[in-house]
């Protein structure tokens, strides 16, 4: 079992707490609920949080670029995804939270309906290329792939947000090609900026402290472009249309300032000294809580049992917020950890059947194979 890193992982939990309280501003409809005093108030929160989905992407890279593919990974994620979906569509159709037509109903429980996790299906594709960008990055000098980053920043970011994608439609970083590059920066703080030969020199309270004020400087600047933009919305002709430009980009995950911000993050998290079990085990679990979260059939009805209709208007609903993000998090906890036990059970009694273990036997033959083919 691979070793896991405490202060990476802490990063992913804290991320994933990001991506949940996100989701219960948008899906929860807190947002759209919320006076306009508040609205500010939640538009700086986004500011501040939205490096969440950039830093499991950059943690990836990072760890992946040394590592092997496996194939029985993609497999793993592709059944947790399916496990999720047909639970909750069955559960949900039995106790009457949605209505559904047998043919909705079947489709809805079946592994080829692929409309839900967007952020998963993109993971599956970079990680099946991963060999081959790591053989690539394993050719590349120092030199060569910082060039490679400067321009893959420029034209899939820079570019992209200066011509409010007219070059080319990047959607707003919910694409490959942001994936590519936050995997490619990843792969390059593990190889030359953070790994066993280079991590005494660059760990200290010194190094944490600039990354952070990087990280804050990010968000200010990304904030106050969007508010200055958003003032100019409500005029007519060149004002509406620059307004219009600086608001698109605010959250946009190939935001320059989102990945810059998203890589201070990462590296403060990465300079920290840190080992805790704890913390190991419960980052085993965020994966599937973003699954059970971002369900589409399930999704209102969670958001539902809070009660975030609104109208807001005091302060009091960023609290609530952050206490339903919690209990949000905490279930769908102790969901995932019964699930990991359920199948474990079944594991250890399948595993006693002469033909499920000849079966198993031949799926890790093919495994095997298919590992040595990507592998090579």
């Amino acid at each position: 079992m691979k070793k896991r890193e405490s202060n990476f992982e802490l990063m992913r939990i804290i991320s994933m707490l990001f991506i949940v309280t996100t989701h219960i501003f948008s899906w929860g409809g807190v947002m759209n609920a919320s006076s306009y005093e508040i609205q500010k108030i939640i538009y700086f929160i986004y500011a501040i949080i939205s490096i969440h989905v950039n830093s499991f992407v950059l943690v990836t890279g990072y760890f992946q670029s040394k590592a092997k593919f496996k194939i029985s990974k993609v497999i793993r994620l592709l059944l947790i995804m399916w496990f999720y979906k047909a639970t909750l569509t069955i559960i949900g159709y039995k106790l009457g939270w949605f209505t559904l037509s047998k043919f909705e109903l079947l489709w809805n429980i079946s592994p080829f309906d692929l409309s839900n996790y967007w952020f998963i299906k993109l993971y599956i594709v970079l990680y099946c290329l991963s060999p081959f960008i790591n053989k690539m990055i394993a050719k590349l000098n120092r030199v060569s792939f910082r060039k490679l980053l400067i321009v893959m920043f420029f034209f899939c970011s820079v570019v992209m947000t200066l011509t409010n994608y007219e070059l080319f439609n990047n959607a707003k970083g919910f694409s490959l090609v942001n994936f590519v590059l936050l995997y490619l920066i990843g792969a390059y703080i593990r190889k030359y900026v953070i790994n066993e030969r280079t991590k005494e020199k660059v760990t200290g309270s010194k190094e944490r402290r600039r990354y952070f004020i990087i990280f804050v400087i990010c968000f200010l600047i990304n904030y106050c472009i969007f508010r200055i933009g958003n003032h100019f919305t409500v005029y007519d002709g060149v004002y509406k249309f620059f307004g219009d430009r600086v608001t698109n980009f605010f959250i946009a995950y190939d935001n320059p300032l989102l990945i810059i911000g998203a890589v201070a993050y990462f590296m403060f998290f990465g300079l920290i000294n840190v080992k805790n079990r704890i913390i190991n085990f419960i980052s085993h679990f965020t994966l599937e809580i973003y699954i059970i979260t971002e369900t589409a059939l399930f999704r209102p009805i969670l958001y539902g049992w809070f009660h975030l209709e609104g109208p807001f208007d005091s302060k009091m609903i960023l609290l609530k917020v952050l206490v339903v993000a919690i209990i949000i998090f905490i279930s769908c906890l102790g969901i995932a950890w019964i699930r990991t036990q359920l199948c474990k059970l079944i594991g250890y009694f399948s595993s006693k059947i002469k033909v499920v273990k000849k079966f198993q036997q031949k799926l890790a033959n093919i495994e095997t194979r298919v590992n040595e083919w990507m592998n090579v």
